[in-house]
């Protein structure tokens, strides 16, 4: 009966030790895993943000750049273009009669 109460005080300390070398180690992973993780995650929302930065200057240029030319240039413009439609599709419509 000694020998079994020795060898349960004996593996209770053993495991304590053993305990005891493994779980800081365990400890620092799971510390260096979430520190990790929370620099990437602010890499990525900074990466994020000069990006959503870089096309709103982009889109502010070519809104400007829409700004320049007048309305009645816009209307002309499109003018030119629906007249261009027009005469191609009577050019159809006379290649089609033929």
């Amino acid at each position: 009966m000694k020998f079994i109460h020795r060898l349960s005080s004996k593996s209770i300390q053993a495991d304590c030790g053993l305990s005891s070398i493994c779980h800081p180690p365990a400890a620092s992973v799971i510390f260096d895993n979430y520190y990790a993780m929370k620099v990437v995650r602010e890499q990525v929302a900074n990466s994020n943000r000069h990006f959503a930065a870089i096309y709103m200057d982009q889109i502010d240029r070519n809104l400007e750049e829409i700004e320049k030319h007048s309305p009645q240039e816009c209307i002309d413009s499109l003018q030119h273009k629906l007249d261009f439609e027009n005469n191609l599709r009577e050019q159809m419509q006379a290649l089609e009669v033929q």
